[in-house]
């Protein structure tokens, strides 16, 4: 029985883009990527035509065309991790300008379930008003303000603990009835 040559690909499919033509289909996709949004190196890569190739696209970011500005900082693992190496000087601006856009970084890593590139519409559509109205304007109006930390309250000299604020008064209801012995 003869071998069968299972990489051979049918007559019928489109030939995928070569050399130049597959770092111009790359660079025209992440070119896309709305702001506030994310995407992975394989989905781009499926994007452009080259499905299979997440690592042609690391390489195309890399050799992007001088003056061309691409917004490679949204481009992730399939995980949702930055693929630097923590701590490194491209780590660093990556997460500060993911979070720049109003992304979500946390411990290295974007929720792509929450920001990624056209991945999530049940969020986009249903999500409660205040986190889908984040997410529209953080990828419409560019960088959004962090929130400001509340400071835990101070202690008075000596140990005491600081006056709380005025809570509302329960009101009053009837005394319970005295026990009996």
């Amino acid at each position: 029985m003869a071998k069968q040559d299972l990489t051979a690909r049918p007559e019928t499919a489109a030939a995928a883009p070569a050399g130049e033509a597959a770092l111009a289909a790359i660079h025209a996709t992440v070119a896309k990527i709305p702001p506030g949004q994310v995407s992975s190196y394989g989905e781009i890569a499926a994007r452009a035509g080259l499905p299979g190739r997440a690592r042609l696209v690391g390489k195309a970011l890399g050799k992007a065309p001088e003056g061309v500005e691409l917004p490679w900082f949204r481009v992730l693992r399939s995980d949702g991790r930055i693929a630097f190496p923590p701590q490194s000087r491209p780590y660093r601006e990556q997460r500060a300008r993911l979070i720049g856009e109003g992304v979500r970084v946390e411990h290295g890593r974007v929720d792509l379930a929450r920001y990624g590139w056209d991945r999530n519409l049940d969020f986009a559509l249903w999500a409660p008003p205040d986190e889908a109205a984040v997410s529209r304007k953080s990828a419409a109006a560019g960088p959004a303000e962090k929130p400001a930390k509340a400071k835990p309250a101070a202690r008075k000299p000596g140990g005491a603990k600081p006056a709380s604020p005025v809570k509302a008064a329960a009101p009053k209801t009837a005394k319970p009835a005295a026990r009996r012995r």
